[in-house]
């Protein structure tokens, strides 16, 4: 699996969610070890660890997940919110579902991690203070 990562900006540094979805980061927070629920391509649930590397804690974590096959090309999108804290230097798991063709046109039959490439990119977060 060629997965991306996610990296949390700074709520005062964007000009425009269309910002957010050119890939503009700052680091801070990645997305990684993408996981089907299922590993016979049924259902579309999935789940990923979304690590918090800052000094704060963060809550109300938006998360676009962009789904690529086998030539690299974007076959679709899920944007995942994620409304609980995720404290400083820690991780919590999210999941989010998409389509069962999703999962097929990623996934080889009885795996549960893609073959093609995910790419995490955050668009918005709020630091707990």
């Amino acid at each position: 699996m060629d997965s991306g990562t996610c990296d949390l900006l700074q709520p005062g540094l964007k000009s425009s969610v269309l910002d957010d979805l050119r890939g503009r980061s700052v680091g801070g927070v990645s997305g990684d070890k993408f996981i089907w629920k299922s590993p016979f391509g049924i259902g579309g649930e999935y789940t990923f660890p979304v690590r918090n590397r800052l000094s704060e804690s963060v809550k109300n974590v938006y998360c676009l997940v962009i789904f690529h096959d086998a030539q690299g090309d974007p076959i679709d999108v899920d944007v995942m919110h994620f409304r609980d804290p995720i404290p400083a230097g820690l991780v919590k798991w999210v999941k989010s579902k998409v389509d069962d063709s999703v999962q097929e046109l990623t996934t080889r039959y009885d795996v549960k991690t893609p073959h093609t490439k995910v790419e995490f990119r955050i668009l918005d977060f709020k630091i707990i203070e």
